[in-house]
């Protein structure tokens, strides 16, 4: 395995885990706001 493969292989694996994180995150929020609507 040369440089760039490792370096490619590591990038794909932060986007994905950043992928993850933003999709936690916006669940989280999602469930807060169908909160607020409901109390409306």
């Amino acid at each position: 395995m040369d440089l760039r493969t490792i370096g490619t292989l590591i990038f794909y694996a932060v986007l994905l885990g950043v992928a993850f994180w933003v999709g936690g995150l916006l669940e989280k929020n999602e469930r807060k706001y169908t909160k607020y609507f409901k109390e409306d």
